[in-house]
């Protein structure tokens, strides 16, 4: 939820799995319990790694995944997930580091910023793809390239970057589906090839002073940073640091 409304949304089968495997299989090309149906991880904001997800679950029967921080900080709540084990289970598709990080500003809720950091056990390039489910959009639309798009909900417009130090970032597809119980919504997925994933999805409404006028790459102290300069004139800057990583956030001029 993001400025009151439900802008991506965890879509999963909706039903119990078995009931809407049709309609799954219509929505995602895959079946019961297999990947690519909406019991794998084709059915999440997730991120697919050389075609393969987290452990698909089937049947009801959870994977598991932890939240590894969760803190507050001067104007942020910061949290912090651990995937690794969903998809190291069974030796699926084995992870070194599967985490995401998210900041949400306690004031106004209208913003979201989010870093995920993926490394694969293998070595080499991988091909990753990042998936966002957008419930029902009046419009997903291209504003400057894969890394700028905007996306239309009950009227509020809301920007959607997507940035990476890798460079390649493209758009694989952006597809429209009913599903149940959802009527419509949106599939829009990311790709970027690299050895590891390091990648900032920020997302945040038009029309106010934390309205976002720019967000671009900098250097921080252990790595990349994003930096947001805000309608307002402030400037945010989050990063990963530390030993595990957690997410920091500077507040500049705010």
């Amino acid at each position: 939820v993001c400025n009151g409304d439900a802008v991506l949304i965890d879509a999963g089968p909706g039903q119990k799995v078995r009931e809407a495997s049709k309609t799954w299989a219509a929505y995602s090309k895959g079946t019961y319990r297999t990947e690519g149906s909406g019991a794998s991880s084709y059915g999440h904001n997730a991120i697919i790694i050389d075609n393969l997800g987290q452990m698909p679950s089937g049947d009801g029967q959870g994977i598991e995944g932890r939240i590894r921080y969760a803190r507050e900080t001067k104007g942020f709540w910061l949290v912090g997930t651990d995937a690794k084990a969903a998809y190291n289970k069974d030796d699926y598709n084995p992870v070194q580091v599967a985490d995401r990080h998210i900041a949400f500003p306690k004031a106004t809720g209208d913003c979201l910023v989010m870093i995920d950091r993926v490394v694969p056990q293998a070595a080499g390039a991988h091909a990753f793809k990042r998936l966002l489910h957008f419930a029902a959009p009046e419009q997903l639309a291209q504003e400057d390239g894969p890394e700028r798009m905007s996306v239309t909900i009950r009227k509020t417009v809301y920007d959607l970057w997507t940035l990476s130090p890798t460079e390649g970032l493209a758009i694989d597809h952006v597809e429209v589906r009913a599903q149940v119980p959802i009527r419509t919504r949106t599939l829009l997925a990311h790709d970027l090839s690299d050895e590891a994933l390091w990648m900032c999805t920020v997302l945040a409404a038009r029309g106010t002073e934390t309205t976002p006028t720019d967000v671009q790459l900098v250097a921080g102290h252990d790595g990349p940073a994003v930096q947001l300069d805000l309608s307002g004139g402030a400037t945010w800057r989050f990063a990963l640091s530390g030993e595990p990583e957690e997410l920091a956030v500077d507040l500049g001029s705010a």
